[in-house]
C-alpha cells in the first residue's frame, strides 16, 4: 500500500524537528565533556 506524498512530508518534518529539538537540548543542558565531544561529532 503506497503512502500519499502528504504522510511522508509530515514524517521528515518530524524528524528534522526532533533533530533540531535534540541541538537546542545540548545548550541548554549543563555541559559536560561527552556532551562537549557529541557535539563536536556531529
Amino acid at each position: 500500500m503506497e503512502q500519499p506524498d502528504s504522510y511522508q512530508n509530515l514524517i521528515n518534518l518530524d524528524s528534522i524537528r526532533h533533530k533540531i529539538f535534540e541541538l537546542y537540548a545540548f545548550h541548554f543542558v549543563p555541559i559536560s565533556q561527552i556532551h562537549l565531544n557529541y557535539g563536536i561529532l556531529l
